[in-house]
């Protein structure tokens, strides 16, 4: 009985390509990492750079002296 089972539902699912496979295995392994959708919308590069603009060096050396700190 087991054999058909297997078999019916092997016929009703699509093939997966290699990907679709590691995907799965990944999946029933718990090795899956999706990382979250961000809870609002993330800008556009064009909106970054208008929010941005006449800040000058600053943003930079702000960023350059976080990432020092660290």
């Amino acid at each position: 009985m087991n054999a058909v089972v297997v078999e019916a539902l092997t016929a009703a699912v699509a093939p997966l390509d290699a990907r679709g496979r590691l995907r799965a295995r990944l999946l029933v392994e718990g090795m899956l990492y999706e990382p979250p959708i961000p809870a609002h919308e993330v800008p556009s590069h064009q909106e970054v750079l208008s929010a941005t603009k006449g800040s000058g060096t600053a943003v930079s050396e702000a960023l350059a002296a976080e990432r020092a700190a660290h």
